[in-house]
């Protein structure tokens, strides 16, 4: 596998978005992705670890992407990050900064002390060069059809080419894990239990990982983008007609 084929790739599924009316825009300004989130999603929180004001992300270990249609409205969001471990594992990386990985749907209803980052025995495996994939919002316009996979596959690629990372991971409710997401998403690997975080009121929300692993990269590269876009495409759902 050369490298330089997720680049080709990459460069093929922004072509393939662009055909469906979509330019995509990369960048790794963290404080522009800042404004782009808050103008877009007003009433949603940014995770913290992509926040510029509460992590220390910079210019080198982060990049986000984000797709504007023909009416100039941003109709897609996601963002990604790189550590490097080196020998700590996932699951103490995530514990050192908990407050940072926090989802934005329980915000400070969470009790760390309730909380387990080590629950799937992967959490434990994995170290090295990591990069966090989250963030990741697509308008209604544009979901239930091909570009629910060409879009996150798209940063990926990027990532694989950008960071060379011996992990890229994610968290995933799990409900839409179930439902397949993750690997429309193009995440071969999950595990239940990714994080437990423990809530207040006794309650407890439960998080899936998704990981793929640089031997897994060669697989990343088995269908073209054309046809992954083919094949979701033709399970969309046909949409509801309204009443006549």
């Amino acid at each position: 596998m050369n490298i330089q084929d997720h680049r080709e790739f990459a460069n093929a599924s922004a072509e393939l978005v662009a055909e469906n009316g979509i330019t995509t825009f990369l960048s790794n300004d963290f404080e522009e992705m800042k404004r782009v989130h808050l103008d877009v999603r007003p009433d949603a929180i940014l995770t913290p670890i992509f926040d510029p004001d509460a992590s220390d992300i910079n210019l080198r270990s982060g990049l986000w992407l984000k797709g504007v249609s023909e009416t100039g409205e941003v109709v897609q969001l996601q963002m990604m990050r790189c550590f490097d471990l080196g020998e700590q594992t996932l699951a103490e990386h995530v514990l050192e900064r908990a407050h940072e990985y926090v989802p934005p749907s329980v915000g400070n209803n969470v009790d760390f002390s309730a909380s387990h980052f080590n629950t799937a025995p992967i959490s434990s495996v994995i170290k090295g060069r990591v990069v966090y994939h989250g963030g990741f919002w697509l308008d209604k316009s544009q979901r239930g059809g091909g570009l629910t996979g060409i879009f996150p596959r798209l940063l990926m690629h990027v990532a694989a080419y950008t960071w060379n990372p011996d992990y890229i991971f994610g968290y995933q409710a799990r409900e839409l894990a179930y439902s397949g997401l993750a690997a429309k998403e193009g995440y071969p690997n999950t595990a239940e239990l990714g994080i437990r975080w423990g809530l207040r009121d006794g309650g407890h929300l439960d998080k899936m990982l998704l990981w793929i692993e640089r031997s897994d990269f060669p697989n990343m590269l088995s269908y073209a983008p054309s046809e992954t876009f083919q094949i979701l495409e033709s399970m969309r759902r046909p949409r509801p007609q309204p009443n006549q």
